[in-house]
C-alpha cells in the first residue's frame, strides 16, 4: 500500500510538458509573491530535453518557460546552473529527477550535468531542487512544473 501511493504522488508530479524555474530569492522572499523587478536574485540557467524535439536551441534565464506548451510533449532531461561569480556567494545548486521505469536517480546532479536520459524516450515523473554550499541557507530556489492531466502545479 505505500508503495502505491508512493507511486500516484511521483505520477501526481509528473513532469511532462513544461518546467518554470523562476530562480534564486533570498529568503524573505515569498514565493506567491516573487517578482523578478523587486528581488535581487544570482542567475538560474537550464535547459530540457523534450521529446522529438531534443535539446532546447537556447539556455533559459530566471523563469523563462522550459519545454513545450499545448504540444503533449514529455520533458526526458534536464540541465541546470547557477551563477553567482559577480556576487561573491558560495552557493551552488543540485537537482535529481524521477524517470519513467527507473525511478529516482541515486547521485544528485550540478553544475549542468544531465539529470534523466537522452534518446531513450522516458519521461521525468517529478524533481528535487536544492542549493549547496555555505551560503545557501541564506536563499530558496522557487520552481513549479506543468503536469499531465493537473496543469501547473504550485510553487
Amino acid at each position: 500500500m505505500r508503495r502505491r501511493l508512493h507511486k500516484l504522488l511521483v505520477l501526481a508530479m509528473s513532469l511532462v510538458m513544461v518546467l518554470s524555474l523562476i530562480g534564486i530569492a533570498p529568503m524573505k522572499a515569498e514565493a506567491a509573491a516573487f517578482d523578478a523587478d523587486e528581488w535581487w536574485f544570482p542567475s538560474v540557467t537550464y535547459s530540457v530535453h523534450r521529446q522529438t524535439y531534443g535539446w532546447e536551441e537556447e539556455w533559459k534565464v530566471n523563469g523563462e518557460t522550459s519545454g513545450t506548451v499545448g504540444e503533449g510533449k514529455r520533458l526526458e532531461g534536464i540541465c541546470i546552473k547557477v551563477d553567482t561569480k559577480d556576487y561573491g556567494y558560495d552557493l551552488g545548486i543540485e537537482y535529481r529527477t524521477h524517470i519513467q521505469s527507473y525511478g529516482w536517480e541515486e547521485e544528485w546532479k550540478a553544475d549542468g550535468a544531465l539529470s534523466g536520459t537522452e534518446g531513450e524516450s522516458k519521461r521525468l515523473e517529478a524533481i528535487q531542487i536544492r542549493l549547496t554550499g555555505n551560503d545557501a541557507e541564506q536563499f530558496s530556489v522557487h520552481y513549479r512544473v506543468h503536469a499531465q492531466n493537473y496543469g501547473w502545479l504550485g510553487w
